[in-house]
């Protein structure tokens, strides 16, 4: 068989395409640029292609891996069928990394997710009761990342919140695959009429009354000039919005934008994906059908392929990806209700109590999100008993790599003639996961989420798992007679830098896991959020993340771990780790403290005088009467 090779400049990112017939590709558009048809049709044995590295790659065929195809081939994407998930991660990646494009993707497509507003005097109350967040006091800020617990202290979702600057109203965005109907659905049995709140209902699956939209880059500044550049070029947007102002550059800042009578556009300082993959806003209009089309019209305008600086849309099933290999925790994977059985995903069983995922916030090391020290709130009794166990959360998530340097996929054997049956399947949630070498005695955790395979751009799957306690794992492995082998290979030189990374801190970081009842080996590490140093990107160790304000800010550097915080403890399992916000959020306490302290101060010293002068009128009345 003949390949052809090309070196390709795609608006300044040079990539080494071969394959088995020529072709023309854009990775950035092509989802506007449709490709050949000859483009790595089924019935090739193969396809060469390379982006950080030349390899001759057979990918994995998803639908001979039970549950990995109907999972997958529901999302959609935004390249054209039979384009290859590597060379669609490797396109998403590099926009990231070596250009200033963003990355966009509209919220209709998400799966259900929405916007739930509630409005009120009773607004704060009722969040401050309801969620872990606080949203009373002088130092509550317009945006915050908050849990909703069940009564046992089970996440029910990861909601992020804008308060108005009065806190007579705010708005809700549910995670993507959670419909606020379902969150309306809960909350309402909580709202009496002493609460003086309405709860109103914006659900991306009516779509006619809320369209939003996310840019994303590794800074915040390649998305604050994309939206300005959207503005001058579109003109749907009046230029009484000043781009200055269209931006909230802390989390103390609220911004909701009037942009006619009617129509209004929400800006939020969050994409839902860690700092340490990439950072933005999300775009928000709602109300009215009107809204709704300026929305659609902007998007339309961002991803058109005549705009060549705009950014590069990411299609749902690319999204999906991203977010398992940036650690980012999933609903109804890891929190939340799990729609479609995990054992059984073509099926579409729909049971709310039997399919509640049992996940505490703390095994995901969302801490950050718990206001420890605030009153009673829903499920509050849930995580004060985590909080007593001194060995920590019963289990914590971690990253799965499946490279396929270690894993001969069944589909990729066919044909050999071997005698042996080979069961190497690509992976898939629900699985258990055993410690290599245990013969299956060992089981550590179990899958909640499997990226496409080869959707990095590099040749493994990724994939998060849910994993028992660290000193748990680690006695049962010296029972077995099983080590952690750690070699200086770990310790890679980095190309930009030069500088030695240090070793793992996480006790179960490099641990090899077999997937149960098949040859599938993996390797565990900790989540890029917590294996990184502040400000980190997890694509290029050179780039510097700034702070959504040109500071370093709670909602930019959330769950990114500083290099001098404490290290996790070897025979605590990282139940003592510290991070970066809870330092920050331990420095906001004190300042807090040491506010109400000189104003409590202040309140005595003006008590005690105005009992000295009652104490001298007094006296003066007494010698006038003598």
């Amino acid at each position: 068989m003949i390949f052809h090779s090309w070196f390709v400049s795609l608006f300044g990112l040079p990539l080494v395409l071969t394959v088995c017939s020529s072709f023309t590709v854009d990775p950035f558009h092509s989802h506007q640029r449709p490709l050949a048809p000859s483009l790595l049709h089924p019935s090739l044995p193969s396809a060469l292609y390379s982006g950080k590295f030349s390899y001759e790659y057979i990918p994995p065929n998803p639908e001979a891996s039970p549950g990995e195809s109907d999972y997958y081939n529901g999302l959609r994407s935004s390249y054209p069928p039979d384009t290859p998930a590597g060379l669609r991660g490797e396109a998403i990646r590099s926009a990231l990394t070596t250009t200033e494009r963003c990355l966009t993707w509209e919220w209709s497509g998400l799966h259900s997710s929405g916007v739930l507003q509630i409005e009120g005097q009773g607004t704060r109350d009722f969040l401050q009761n309801k969620l872990t967040g606080t949203f009373v006091g002088d130092a509550v800020k317009h945006f915050q990342e908050a849990c909703m617990l069940d009564s046992k202290g089970w996440l029910v979702d990861w909601l992020r919140v804008s308060l108005q600057d009065d806190g007579q109203r705010a708005w809700i965005l549910t995670s993507p695959g959670h419909a606020t109907s379902e969150l309306l659905q809960r909350l309402d049995p909580f709202v009496f009429p002493m609460d003086q709140i309405t709860l109103t209902n914006f659900d991306f699956q009516s779509k006619n009354n809320v369209f939003a939209f996310s840019l994303a880059s590794t800074q915040w500044e390649h998305v604050r000039l994309t939206m300005e550049r959207l503005q001058q070029s579109t003109k749907l947007l009046p230029p009484t919005i000043v781009p200055s102002k269209m931006f909230p550059t802390d989390a103390s800042d609220f911004c909701l934008l009037k942009i006619s009578d009617t129509v209004q556009m929400l800006v939020v300082p969050s994409v839902g994906l860690p700092s340490v993959a990439c950072v933005g806003y999300s775009f928000v209009f709602f109300g009215s059908s009107e809204g709704v089309t300026i929305g659609q019209r902007l998007y339309q305008h961002l991803i058109q392929e005549d705009n060549l600086e705009g950014p590069v849309e990411v299609g749902p099933r690319e999204l999906e990806t991203l977010r398992v290999q940036a650690g980012q925790p999933g609903y109804g994977h890891e929190y939340g209700r799990a729609v479609v059985a995990l054992q059984d995903r073509s099926s579409a069983i729909e049971d709310k109590k039997k399919n509640m995922i049992k996940t505490s916030p703390l095994e995901l090391h969302w801490k950050t999100m718990l206001d420890l020290e605030k009153g009673c709130y829903l499920g509050q009794e849930g995580i004060a008993s985590v909080l007593k166990n001194p060995r920590g959360p019963a289990r914590q998530l971690y990253s799965v790599v499946f490279h396929d340097d270690f894993n001969l996929y069944e589909t990729q054997s066919r044909g050999d003639q071997s005698t042996v049956d080979n069961l190497t399947f690509l992976p898939r949630p629900g699985q258990k996961l055993f410690a290599l070498g245990s013969n299956e005695q060992l089981m550590v955790g179990m899958l909640t989420s499997v990226g496409e395979a080869g959707g990095t751009g590099n040749r493994n799957t990724v994939a998060l798992a849910l994993i028992k306690r660290a000193d748990s794992i680690q006695k049962q492995m010296k029972e077995l007679d099983l080590s952690i082998e750690r070699t200086d290979n770990e310790a890679e030189v980095t190309l930009s830098s030069g500088m030695i990374q240090p070793p793992p801190l996480d006790p179960l970081d490099g641990l090899e896991v077999i997937v149960e009842g098949t040859f599938t080996v993996g390797v565990l590490k900790s989540i890029p959020s917590r294996r990184l140093k502040r400000n980190a990107n997890m694509f290029d160790d050179s780039i510097v993340v700034d702070g959504v304000g040109y500071q370093a800010s709670p909602i930019a550097s959330r769950s990114v771990m500083n290099d001098n915080s404490a290290a996790v403890q070897i025979n605590g399992g990282g139940a003592n780790f510290i991070s970066e916000e809870e330092s920050q959020k331990e420095i906001e306490k004190a300042e807090a403290e040491a506010k109400a302290a000189a104003a409590e101060a202040k309140r005595k010293a003006e008590k005690l005088e105005m009992l000295k002068r009652r104490a001298e009128e007094a006296m003066a009345k007494r010698k006038q009467k003598q």
